[in-house]
């Protein structure tokens, strides 16, 4: 399972819904040695991965869209404060 090690927490994808997974209860305190090569040996997610989790669900957004409103402006905000947060590239 492909997984990451992002400031010393570490992170998967579950194949089964190709999502990015956090289990705070699998983490281990790792020795800065350990963690380095860890991080060495681990690929680094993409920008589309992080957005992927980090964005709102589509029900929650679509449920925005149909309300309109001060609804719709929030959701613009969360959505493009993620955009900002994992930029293309």
């Amino acid at each position: 399972m492909p997984h990451y090690l992002h400031e010393e927490v570490l992170y998967w994808f579950d194949s089964a819904e190709d999502a990015l997974t956090y289990q705070p209860e699998a983490i281990a305190v790792i020795d800065s040695d350990a963690a380095d090569w860890l991080r060495s040996k681990t690929p680094q997610p993409t920008y589309s991965a992080m957005r992927r989790t980090a964005y709102p669900s589509v029900g929650d957004q679509l449920g925005a869209l149909i309300k309109g409103g001060e609804e719709l402006i929030a959701m613009q905000a969360i959505v493009q404060a993620v955009k900002d947060k994992y930029p293309k590239g």
